[in-house]
């Protein structure tokens, strides 16, 4: 077998930009994610909510709402395996990222459920937090990688 590639050592800046993304994070559960229309009412959910219930949301049938959610865990994941040294935070903190990024290009979600759909009224400072919380661990990841990301596709 091969030697497995590791991801270099995260320096005392990507440290900081990590803990940037952590607290953004932690900010963005005490915000409003989103809010939608539910039988002519607008319905505000904040962050925590979306992250503890998100997981359950397969169970109500919000299969698409689900995938979005799971985000979270890959985001989680990819800053354990990149404190390990693992490649595998690249592909993991790359796919939370489209999936995050992926929500803001949605017009409804399951609303109930019985299958009622409602519309997106807004996003709100939640979501734009999450996701700059994503984004910062991604880009620091990827710029820190990125000779290596050039070479292997060269």
């Amino acid at each position: 077998m091969g030697q497995m590639v590791k991801l270099e050592v995260l320096s005392s800046r990507q440290k900081v930009l990590l803990g940037i993304s952590l607290v953004l994070y932690a900010i963005s559960l005490t915000q409003v994610g989103f809010s939608y229309v539910y039988q002519e009412q607008v319905q505000s959910i904040e962050g925590w909510l979306l992250v503890f219930m998100g997981g359950m949301s397969i169970a109500g049938g919000g299969l698409l709402e689900w995938v979005i959610w799971l985000a979270n865990p890959l985001y989680i994941f990819s800053i354990i395996f990149a404190l390990k040294n693992d490649k595998n935070a690249l592909s993991t903190i790359g796919i939370a990222f489209l999936l995050a990024l992926d929500f803001l290009f949605w017009k409804e979600v399951l609303a109930a459920e019985s299958g009622t759909m409602g519309p997106i009224t807004s996003r709100g400072v939640g979501y734009f937090l999450w996701l700059s919380s994503i984004f910062i661990w991604a880009a620091t990841l990827y710029m820190q990688n990125w000779k290596r990301i050039v070479a292997k596709l060269s």
